[in-house]
C-alpha cells in the first residue's frame, strides 16, 4: 500500500486518451522503464511527451509507484508536468491507440488552463502531507510545501496555478527576502554566486508578471530600483574583474528590458493600437488586407533603413522617450541583443494570432540566423528601430517575457548549445534518485524551445 494514498490517486491526474492504451497495460512499469521511454527517439516530439505523461501516471499508480519515496515521486511528477506543458498549445497530433480499437483521433491541449486542474489537485495534497508532519513535529520545511519539493518544482507548480496573478508576486518577494537574508549570513563565495543567480532570476520572474499584466510603470520602477542598487553597490565596493563582468551583463539585461518597458508604458498611455490586431479582428476584404500588408512591409523596410547614427543621436528621438533612450544608450554588453534577436526569430509576438509569425533574420537586418557577431547584434542596437518595432507590435509583452525566460534559463542551465540529444545513462550502481535527476535534467533542456511557456501564462 502507498504511503501517500491521497496523493497517488487516479483522481489527482487529468486524464489523457493514451492513459489506458494496451501497450502500457502489458508493460512492467518501473523507473528504468520510464528512463527508456525518455531515451526513446521518436520523430514526433509531441507524441513522446504524451507517452511519457501516460507512462508516469501508470507508474505512480502501480505497485512499484507505491514503493517510491516522496522525493522520487515529486521528481517524476515534475517530469510529467513539464511534458504536459511542452505538449500544450501546439497543433493536434494523431493518436492510433489500441484501446480505441485502432481508431485514429486528433488530440491537443489548448493551453495551460487544462494543466491547472491537475496542479490544483496536487498542491493541496502536498500541503496536507506537510501539515501532518508539522502536527507530529517531523517537518523541517519553512513553508507549506514538504521539504522534498525542489525550488524548480515549487515554482513550476505555483506558476501553473497562478499564471500572471498578482498574488504570486508575494511568493517571489518572500523568496527574495529569504535569499538576501542568507546572502548576508554566509562567507562562502561559491554559495554567494549561486544566491546571486537566484536573485537575478527572481528579478526577471517578477518583471515578467508585471509585464504580462501590462503594469509597465510598476515594472519599470522595479527594474530601475535594481539597476540603481547594483550601481550603488559597485561604486561602494572594489569588485574583482569576474564580478564586474557578471554585473555588466546583468545590468545590460535590465537596461534593455527597462528601455522597452518604458516605450510600452508611453504607448499604452497614448493608446497606440496594433495594425495586426485591427486586421485580425476586422472584416477587411482580401484586397484590402493585401494592400494593408504591402503598406506595413514598406513601413518596416523604411524603419530598418535607419542608420546607426540614430542609436546615439538624441535629436532624432521624440522628447517623451528621452528617459528610455538614455537607458538604451547606457547598455554596454551585446548579450541582451543576442537574446532579443533569438526570441524575435523563433517566437511570434502575439499569442494565438494566426497572422503573427516569428521574424525572419533578414527582417531585422541579419545576414545569418544566429546573429552572434557584434556587427549583426548591433543591427538592433538602434533606439528608433526598437521604437518602431514596439509601435508595430513586433516587440510585445510576450517577446519580453520570453527574453526574461531566456535570461533565467541561461543562469540555470548555461547557454543553449546545438548538440545531439544525449541519452540518460543507466549505469550499474546508480540509485533511483540519480536516474530521476538525470532524466529530469534531460526534460528541462526542452525549455529552450518552449521559453514562451516558462512562466505558465499560456
Amino acid at each position: 500500500m502507498s504511503r501517500y494514498p491521497t496523493l497517488l490517486n487516479s483522481s489527482t491526474f487529468i486524464s489523457l486518451p493514451s492513459d489506458d492504451d494496451e501497450d502500457f497495460l502489458m508493460e512492467e512499469l518501473s523507473v528504468k522503464g520510464l528512463v527508456n521511454v525518455i531515451n526513446n527517439k521518436i520523430d514526433n516530439q509531441l507524441n513522446k511527451y504524451l507517452k511519457i505523461c501516460s507512462y508516469i501516471r501508470g507508474l505512480l499508480l502501480s505497485v512499484e509507484g507505491a514503493k517510491l519515496s516522496l522525493k522520487e515521486i515529486l521528481k517524476i511528477w515534475e517530469i510529467r508536468l513539464l511534458c504536459l506543458l511542452f505538449f500544450s498549445n501546439n497543433e493536434p497530433i494523431e493518436l492510433n491507440l489500441k484501446n480505441l480499437k485502432n481508431e485514429i483521433i486528433l488530440f491537443k491541449i489548448d493551453n495551460v488552463s487544462i494543466l491547472r486542474k491537475e496542479v490544483q489537485l496536487l498542491i493541496p495534497e502536498l500541503y496536507k502531507i506537510n501539515k501532518l508532519r508539522k502536527q507530529h513535529g517531523n517537518s523541517v520545511s519553512t513553508d507549506q510545501f514538504p521539504s522534498e519539493v525542489s525550488i524548480s518544482f515549487k515554482f513550476l507548480l505555483l506558476r501553473l496555478r497562478y499564471g500572471p496573478n498578482i498574488s504570486f508576486i508575494n511568493e517571489y518577494y518572500n523568496q527574495l527576502w529569504i535569499l538576501r537574508s542568507r546572502y548576508i549570513q554566509i562567507d562562502d563565495d561559491n554559495e554567494k554566486i549561486e544566491i546571486n543567480k537566484s536573485m537575478e532570476n527572481l528579478s526577471f520572474s517578477i518583471s515578467s508578471i508585471l509585464i504580462a499584466r501590462q503594469e509597465y510603470l510598476t515594472a519599470n520602477n522595479f527594474i530601475i530600483s535594481i539597476i540603481f542598487e547594483i550601481e550603488s553597490s559597485n561604486n561602494n565596493n572594489n569588485n574583482n574583474n569576474d564580478n564586474a563582468i557578471i554585473g555588466l551583463k546583468y545590468i545590460s539585461n535590465l537596461m534593455l528590458l527597462s528601455s522597452i518597458v518604458s516605450i510600452m508604458k508611453i504607448n499604452k498611455e497614448k493608446q497606440v493600437q496594433s495594425p495586426k490586431i485591427l486586421q485580425s479582428t476586422s472584416s477587411f476584404s482580401k484586397q484590402d488586407q493585401d494592400q494593408d500588408k504591402d503598406q506595413e512591409a514598406q513601413a518596416q523596410a523604411q524603419a530598418f533603413e535607419l542608420t546607426d547614427k540614430t542609436s546615439s543621436d538624441s535629436s532624432t528621438v521624440p522628447t517623451h522617450y528621452s528617459k528610455a533612450f538614455k537607458l538604451f544608450t547606457s547598455i554596454k554588453d551585446t548579450y541582451p541583443f543576442i537574446k532579443l534577436i533569438k526570441v524575435l526569430t523563433k517566437t511570434s509576438a502575439i499569442y494565438n494570432d494566426p497572422s503573427s509569425f516569428p521574424l525572419k533574420p533578414e527582417e531585422i537586418g541579419l545576414t545569418c540566423e544566429k546573429g552572434s557577431s557584434p556587427e549583426q547584434v548591433y543591427t538592433l542596437n538602434n533606439f528608433l528601430k526598437i521604437l518602431t518595432m514596439v509601435d508595430d507590435f513586433l516587440i510585445t509583452g510576450r517577446i519580453l517575457c520570453s527574453i526574461c525566460a531566456e535570461f533565467e534559463l541561461a543562469n540555470d542551465y548555461g547557454e543553449e548549445e546545438e548538440e545531439e540529444e544525449e541519452e540518460v545513462d543507466q549505469i550499474t550502481g546508480q540509485n533511483i534518485d540519480q536516474l530521476l535527476e538525470k532524466s529530469l535534467l534531460k526534460i528541462q533542456k526542452n525549455w529552450w524551445s518552449n521559453d514562451s511557456k516558462y512562466y505558465g501564462f499560456e
